[in-house]
């Protein structure tokens, strides 16, 4: 069933225990042949397998539900298990089936969000797993294997989403012509003025900008006084798809459209507010651009170069380990604007790309975003109120009111 309690959980030792014994080399080992966590260097793969605790569920029993809590991510060592959703209406969805080496979980444990799937064992599942509070024990205490965890999630983030931007250029490829490209490569925001030093109005707002949010004043202006300020009037490139890149930008004030190139073809991935962060996977993973960023308004921009984010890196302060996880988190967002966009794309109930009920957070399959009594449901205005919050510019949402369900769609910033 994918409702009622994980009887079948055995959980390991308390929360905080440290592993000290020739198990860590095995785990070190099972870590090693992850992708999440193969790149960790050997010092922080020990203190990783340390931490972790086992688990055991049974077959036909849940490791978790959806919309419990994140409490832990969770690695494989044997066994298989299939991720379920509930979708509109009451019908399960199978999102994946996950085997041995696999890990799952850690995008919880970086947004804190609730679970979007159930976790259900076809068999007996055996693995280990790392618990989300300990975790942000020692991000705070910027504990070195910490940082190196972020810094390979961010790395494995940044694989899965070009792995989906190439699938969705793919598609588009299929689908036919579209308006002609004309643009040649733009390395920099196409403007006639130079950068500057961030502006004091700049440092002023950047309390309020979300990516900022885990960074005190002193942090959040003293990481702004590494970055360089552009301003780029409506209508300019900030860089082109295939370009080099060597940076990332946080919005500070306008908005900026991030757009594909198939051939002929041009398609809109998103368009971003204040506090979002673009550019990041070739700051990271130092490929060429995935997408073209044009600014939709005059727009405010902080840049943040490859040799700054090294040197960033290399220092591994607080500083740095709050910038991992902002970017993370940023990573994990476009992974989810992609798959829905898929979802949407692709109208099949079983395909790997799951549409999102953008009000209570949860997924339904494509059929159930079609579906006028489907999205006739109660929801809860605290939740939609989240949402909100959370969203940005072009995100739309589905309510039912006196008249039947109207579209929403999120255009202030």
């Amino acid at each position: 069933a994918l409702i009622g309690p994980p009887d079948g959980l055995t959980a390991g030792p308390a929360r905080g225990t440290i592993r000290r014994d020739s198990l860590v080399d095995t785990l070190q080992d099972l870590l090693g042949r992850t992708d999440a966590f193969g790149a960790l260097r050997d010092d922080e793969a020990a203190e990783i397998a340390r931490r972790l605790r086992p688990f055991r569920v049974e077959t036909g029993e849940s490791l978790f539900r959806q919309g419990d809590a994140p409490t832990a991510t969770f690695v494989i060592e044997s066994g298989s298990l299939e991720l379920v959703q509930r979708a509109l209406g009451g019908r399960d969805v199978v999102l994946d089936r996950l085997g041995p080496g696999a890990v799952f979980g850690e995008f919880g444990m970086i947004t804190g969000q609730p679970r979007a799937a159930a976790a259900i064992a076809l068999t007996e599942v055996r693995g280990y797993s790392l618990d989300t509070e300990e975790f942000h024990g020692m991000v705070l205490l910027s504990h070195g294997a910490a940082f190196g965890l972020l810094r390979t999630l961010s790395r494995h983030l940044c694989g899965k989403l070009r792995d989906l931007n190439q699938t969705e250029a793919a598609r588009l490829a299929a689908d036919g012509p579209g308006e002609p490209l004309v643009s040649p490569w733009i390395r920099k925001p196409d403007v006639v003025d130079p950068p500057g030093s961030p502006s004091d109005e700049t440092c002023r707002l950047l309390g309020v900008l979300p990516f900022f949010r885990e960074f005190s004043d002193t942090e959040a202006l003293d990481l702004a006084r590494t970055m360089r300020e552009w301003r780029v009037p409506r209508g300019r490139t900030v860089f082109s798809e295939h370009a080099p890149g060597d940076s990332c930008y946080v919005l500070v004030r306008g908005a900026v459209e991030i757009a594909m190139h198939v051939g002929p073809r041009r398609h809109r991935l998103a368009v971003v507010g204040p506090g979002r962060v673009f550019g990041e996977v070739s700051l990271l993973d130092g490929a060429p651009r995935s997408a073209t960023c044009t600014a939709r308004e005059d727009a405010v921009l902080l840049e943040f170069d490859a040799s700054t984010f090294q040197r960033l890196m290399d220092e591994r302060s607080s500083i740095a380990m709050k910038f991992l996880v902002g970017i993370n988190r940023s990573l994990i967002e476009a992974i989810r604007r992609s798959s829905t966009r898929m979802a949407g794309g692709r109208p099949t109930d079983d395909g790997p790309f799951p549409a999102v009920d953008e009000i209570a957070g949860l997924t339904a399959t494509p059929a159930a975003v079609v579906d006028r009594d489907r999205r006739r449901h109660r929801y809860d205005a605290e939740e939609l109120l989240n949402r909100i919050r959370a969203s940005i510019i072009g995100d739309d949402v589905v309510v039912d009111g006196p008249f039947g369900p109207r579209r929403v769609l999120y255009a202030d910033y």
